[in-house]
């Protein structure tokens, strides 16, 4: 069961009070698919990078919610779609998740909270969300994965992940 994630005003802001810009951090949920050995990425326009499903949790939403609708707006997939289960993964900065990332990443990371889901053998064909998400793969072994442009703290991030639901591309 996935825990409700509270979104007020002191989760929102960065943690360091020597942080002069004052800068305030969403939580974000991360949805790690996979079918298969495979996971999907998708590639996002504003950031122009490759990586998983992703998106802010509202205020008063769940955790799961903030998936379903971020899955839904990304990608066009529904719950239909996907095995039954899902799996909290846990939050990024959880110890041993994120790997050796900088000290200064923890900040941008500290409410990441990743699910897995793994899509059906038959599912709808996915629908991109026009203007965000300009193309989407299959990433099925590890020096493809690490090829594709994509911000070093997300590769770790998905690494993890992916060897916490048992893929190794080792």
């Amino acid at each position: 069961m996935l825990k409700h994630i509270n979104v007020g005003r002191s989760s929102q802001r960065a943690h360091s009070r020597k942080d002069a810009k004052k800068k305030h951090f969403r939580p974000t949920a991360v949805a790690v698919i996979t079918k298969g050995d495979k996971v999907l990425l998708v590639y996002s326009e504003k950031s122009k990078s490759w990586g998983p499903v992703k998106g802010g949790i509202h205020k008063g939403e769940s955790l799961i919610k903030a998936v379903w609708r971020e899955i839904k707006e990304e990608i066009g997939l529904t719950p239909e779609d996907f095995e039954e289960r899902y799996r909290y993964l846990g939050s990024a900065t959880d110890k041993g998740f994120a790997g050796k990332m900088k000290s200064q990443d923890f900040a941008n990371c500290k409410h990441l909270h990743v699910v897995h889901l793994r899509l059906k053998r038959r599912h709808r064909k996915l629908k991109l969300e026009e203007g965000k998400i300009t193309a989407f793969k299959f990433v099925g072994n590890r020096e493809s994965f690490m090829a594709l442009p994509m911000k070093s703290r997300r590769q770790q991030i998905l690494v993890n992940a992916l060897q916490r639901v048992g893929i190794s591309w080792a």
